[in-house]
């Protein structure tokens, strides 16, 4: 008896053995590689459009998708869609708002 579960446990080890070579033949073309030491940064090589955010609103995505809800006086030059800002009545200040959608971190928020 001890000599045939033995066997049995040899055959299972063999076959094992020779389902994980057989297997691993075509692997090589289903590797996904990534890029290697290429930073954060790599991630996405555009510029935020503004320097700082006071009111960010972004996807919860990572990284995330960001839009800025800052009235400004004059957008940064970096904005490529600056509108004006919808007022909710006369007494708000008029100024421009970046609409520009940036992939990464909103940045900081400004200092006073």
């Amino acid at each position: 008896m001890k000599g045939s579960t033995t066997a049995v446990v040899l055959m299972v080890s063999v076959s094992l053995v020779a389902l994980l070579l057989a297997g691993g033949a075509g692997a090589d073309e289903s590797i996904i590689r990534l890029p290697v030491g290429q930073g954060e940064d790599a991630v996405t090589e555009e510029t935020r459009p503004w320097d700082c955010c006071d009111r960010p609103v972004c996807t919860r995505s990572d990284p995330p998708l960001c839009g800025c809800k800052d009235v400004v006086q004059q957008c940064f030059a970096t904005c490529k869609s600056c509108k004006p800002a919808k007022r909710a009545d006369e007494s708000a200040p008029s100024g421009y708002m970046c609409r520009d959608a940036y992939r990464g971190y909103p940045g900081p928020k400004r200092m006073l």
